[in-house]
C-alpha cells in the first residue's frame, strides 16, 4: 500500500482528547492514501487503550507505537518521524484535533500545484480550557493576515501557524538536525527550517482546533526562559545554515539579549544586566537602541497606567 502523506502524532495522557484527535483523522476526505502514526508514551490514563481500539477498528490509517515506559516528548517526536517516508507530512498534537474533513485534501492540492512552497497552513481555532477559570471562549489563532505568502525571515520571530494546521513536504524538513530535539520550541523551529527550503503559504480556512489547558507547554513559559531559549535557537540556527544569515539573526539575538537585560534590572541582577545589554549592544548597535526605546516607552505607559 503506498501512502501519500504520513501524520506523527505524540500522545500522553490524552485520555480525555485522543479519540477526537483520531476521530479528526480518520474522517478525512482524500484521493491519497495517508496514515497515522500514534507515539503513545506510557500514560498513565486511559490513553493506551482507546488508541489500541482505534488501531484494531482502522488497521490501515491507525499504526501506535506503544512505549513500555516513558521516554519525553523529544523523543519520541524523533522516533515518529523517524516513520515518515511519504511525499507530505501534516501535524496535529494528542490534544487537538482537525474539524474540517477536506482540510488534507486542499492542503495537499495546493502543495501539488505550487513547487516553490515548501508548505501550507490555514486557520486554527484556540479553545480555551482552563480549570481555574469559566472564561473558556473561542478565538481565531489567526485574526487578519497581513498577507498569505512568508518567506524565510517574516518567520524567524513571528508564530504565524499552529503546529495542527501544518502540512509540508517531507523532504523540506527530514531528516532533522540533532539540535532540534534540545529546542525549546520545535514548533517554530518547524516553521523555520521550511521556510528555508520555500515559500510558506496561508490558506483562509479554519481547519483544526487547538486546546489551550492548563497541562500545555506553551502556557508555562516563563518570561526568563522564553528569551533564553529565543538567544539559544538563533544560535544554533547560525551554525545550521553556515553563518549565511547571520547579519539577521544578530539582530534578533540582540533584541532578546536586551529584552533579558532588562529582566535582569528588574530582579537587581546587576552582573546579568551588564552583560546581557553588552552582548545586545556588540550583536547589533541599531536593535539595541531601537528596542531600548521601546522598552522604554513600554514601562512608561505601565507606570501611568498604575497612577
Amino acid at each position: 500500500m503506498d501512502f501519500f502523506l504520513d501524520i506523527p502524532m505524540c500522545a500522553y495522557n490524552h485520555e480525555k482528547y485522543i479519540a477526537q484527535a483520531i476521530e479528526g483523522v480518520i474522517k478525512q476526505k482524500t484521493n491519497f492514501k495517508y496514515r497515522l502514526f500514534i507515539g503513545e508514551d506510557a500514560s498513565t490514563d486511559q490513553t493506551k487503550k482507546i488508541i489500541l481500539e482505534y488501531s484494531l477498528k482502522y488497521p490501515e490509517i491507525v499504526f501506535p507505537i506503544f512505549q513500555d515506559s516513558n521516554i519525553g516528548a523529544s523523543e519520541n517526536t524523533r522516533i515518529l518521524f523517524s516513520k515518515c517516508t511519504s511525499k507530505y507530512i501534516a501535524l496535529c498534537d494528542g490534544d487537538d484535533y482537525w474539524d474540517d474533513e477536506t482540510k488534507l485534501q486542499k492542503q495537499v492540492d495546493f502543495l501539488e500545484s505550487n513547487a516553490n512552497f515548501s508548505m501550507c497552513f490555514h486557520n486554527v481555532l484556540i479553545k480555551r480550557e482552563y480549570s481555574s477559570s469559566n472564561d473558556n471562549k473561542v478565538d481565531k489563532f489567526n485574526g487578519l493576515m497581513p498577507k498569505d505568502e512568508f518567506v524565510f525571515e517574516d518567520v524567524l520571530d513571528n508564530w504565524i501557524a499552529h503546529t495542527s494546521s501544518l502540512v509540508f513536504k517531507r523532504t523540506a524538513l527530514l531528516p532533522l538536525p540533532d539540535w532540534f530535539f534540545n529546542c525549546f520550541t520545535g514548533d517554530l523551529v518547524i516553521i523555520i527550517l521550511l521556510a528555508s527550503k520555500g515559500k510558506l503559504k496561508y490558506l483562509d480556512f479554519v481547519g483544526s482546533v487547538y486546546r489551550l489547558n492548563d497541562r500545555g507547554i506553551s502556557v508555562n513559559y516563563k518570561e526568563k526562559y522564553l528569551m533564553e531559549g529565543k538567544i539559544q535557537l538563533y544560535k544554533l540556527l547560525n551554525q545550521h545554515f553556515n553563518f549565511s544569515y547571520k547579519k539577521t539573526l544578530n539582530k534578533f539575538q540582540s533584541k532578546y539579549y536586551l529584552k533579558l537585560s532588562i529582566v535582569n534590572f528588574r530582579n537587581f541582577e546587576v552582573g546579568n544586566f551588564l552583560y546581557n545589554s553588552t552582548k545586545s549592544l556588540v550583536l547589533s548597535p541599531y536593535v539595541f537602541v531601537k528596542q531600548f526605546i521601546i522598552e522604554f516607552k513600554y514601562y512608561v505607559n505601565l507606570a501611568k497606567a498604575k497612577v
